[in-house]
């Protein structure tokens, strides 16, 4: 905070001239000391692996001291299922970022929603949450596959969850202040929007990939295949006793294993990925096309074909009853007063249509977004290493 001391003209020819009285707060402060804060405990995370790395013997001491050791918990630690580290630390960090920018970000600017045009690290939190569902979907599916659970048993599981999130994001529209006039309850949501785009992105998934195998990653390492390893059409990966001594190739090529070499790996993946998938990509094409022609296309009553803008005073205040264009027109004509009431355009634009940022319309690019992960997921999935997947992405 400051003080102003400034004397106002009285007169025409009198100038003002303020002076600060107290010295304004250093609004970076609190960023960058979080910032050494984090770091300093990374370091220390960091230096605590590498000891228990190296010096195994040092945790299983002091465990026994305090009478904690457990022969059998170890095993049991072994034995679960290892972590998509990497996934979970983007969690981290996206969940972080929503907690700052839902509890009011410390008034800075770049954790608040862009009113309209623009984008703020805020307006990221929400696309990372929908790309990291995709990842998880392929994680999801790929896991059940192996233990050979039907696909119309996992599809069964896809469509309760399905149903789960949808009610909840409902109920939760419940819990606004001063209570909820029913007659607006808001149908739409975020829990909504993820519960349809990981639905849709499943049901790709599960009818359209069978079970992956990893292929040799860009490394030049060899796959290992287990004893009890099955390619999706029943045999025996290792029915042949050189087979793990091959370079293998992913069984998107369903059942049959064929040799590649190391300089075209990488295009024979990006090879599979893309005409072994062209069910998922033209839907996904389909879905985005959709998109643009209703909204290019489409019209609006008393507005301009095409209009994506705010309404209200933009433009010159022209057009104040086009608030999102067809997105918003859909959506108050199928949802009436049951979708959001407060967008963040309305203090700006003053704005007096409702619009809902997780409408209809939305929704069939937010599958583009999370598809995205899907993409990621298969990556992971196939190719072993950090490295091939980098390259593989780009």
């Amino acid at each position: 905070s400051s003080g102003i001391n400034a004397e106002w003209p009285l007169r025409p020819g009198y100038k003002c001239f303020p002076s600060p009285t107290v010295k304004p707060s250093d609004f970076w402060k609190p960023i960058w000391l979080t910032f050494v804060i984090l770091i300093v405990i990374i370091l220390v995370m960091i230096i605590l692996m590498i000891i228990n790395k190296r010096y195994p013997m040092l945790r299983e001491e002091a465990l026994k001291k305090i009478g904690k050791w457990s022969p059998e918990d170890e095993k049991e630690k072994e034995k679960k299922a290892a972590r998509l580290q990497s996934l979970d630390t983007f969690r981290g960090l996206a969940i972080t970022v929503m907690i700052f920018v839902n509890f009011g970000g410390g008034n800075y600017y770049f954790l608040e929603h862009a009113s309209w045009n623009g984008l703020s690290l805020a307006d990221f939190v929400f696309p990372w949450f929908m790309f990291m569902v995709g990842c998880s979907i392929v994680l999801s599916v790929q896991s059940q596959l192996k233990r050979n659970v039907a696909k119309t048993v996992i599809l069964k599981k896809v469509t309760v969850r399905f149903i789960k999130l949808f009610l909840i994001g409902v109920f939760l529209n419940t819990a606004v202040p001063g209570g909820v006039d029913l007659t607006q309850l808001r149908i739409p949501g975020v829990l909504q929007r993820i519960g349809f785009t990981y639905f849709v992105c499943s049901v790709l998934e599960i009818l359209f990939i069978p079970r992956l195998t990893a292929v040799e990653n860009f490394g030049g390492e060899r796959m290992k295949v287990d004893d009890n390893e099955y390619n999706e059409c029943g045999k025996f990966l290792n029915d042949e006793p050189d087979i793990p001594d091959k370079k293998i190739s992913n069984s998107w090529k369903y059942g049959h294993n064929s040799e590649v070499e190391t300089t075209t790996i990488s295009g024979g993946f990006v090879k599979n990925l893309l005409i072994h998938t062209w069910p998922q990509w033209f839907i996904i094409v389909l879905f985005t096309t959709l998109w643009g022609v209703i909204t290019f296309v489409l019209p609006v009553p008393g507005c301009p074909t095409g209009y994506i803008g705010p309404g209200g005073i933009a433009n010159g205040g022209l057009y104040p009853n086009c608030t999102g264009g067809a997105a918003g027109y859909i959506d108050r004509l199928i949802f009436g007063s049951h979708m959001y009431q407060h967008p963040t355009c309305k203090p700006m634009y003053k704005t007096t249509l409702a619009h809902d940022p997780e409408g209809i319309l939305g929704s069939l690019t937010a599958v583009l977004t999370v598809y995205s992960g899907v993409v990621a997921g298969h990556m992971v999935v196939m190719l072993k290493s950090s490295r091939g997947s980098t390259i593989g992405a780009l």
